[in-house]
């Protein structure tokens, strides 16, 4: 893999990565100690929310469930990588994610991967994802292998 790619995790990349008994975890982290000391992981408003939301999520954590200051914790030690950081909203994404998403059909699960996929193509980043659905509505995203 390049040392010097700019890497866009989703969601649920995160929080593989958080949780070391989440399903994907010895994926993502595989994938995460090939990424080269000079990359790039960014996380934007949506994923960090995602993060957070998930990792004090009872029905997702289960016994592993975190308080509010433990998710934020959570989240401060992914920053503590020198590789991690957060990005605002690239200029133009307000008027291209309306263009994917005005659609005339009803579907609440596509509004955030056309959100992912609409800030990965604006900012230059290479969109990491689980899912085959996404992967492909990205050009040169990297889907991860379960």
């Amino acid at each position: 893999m390049s040392t010097s790619t700019s890497h866009f995790p989703d969601v649920n990349v995160w929080v593989a990565l958080a949780h070391e008994r989440h399903t994907h975890h010895r994926v993502a982290s595989e994938w995460i100690d090939s990424v080269g000391p000079r990359s790039a992981l960014y996380f934007c408003r949506i994923s960090q929310l995602g993060l957070l939301r998930t990792l004090t999520t009872g029905g997702a954590m289960g016994g592993d469930v975190l308080t509010q200051a433990q998710a934020w914790m959570t989240y401060d030690s992914f920053l503590e990588d020198s590789r991690n950081r957060f990005m605002d909203e690239p200029a133009g994404i307000e008027q291209e994610f309306r263009e994917r998403t005005f659609r005339d059909e009803a579907s609440n699960k596509l509004w955030a991967d056309a959100y992912f996929a609409t800030f990965a193509q604006l900012a230059g980043l290479k969109l990491v994802t689980f899912d085959k659905a996404l992967a492909k509505s990205v050009p040169g995203a990297l889907l991860l292998r379960l």
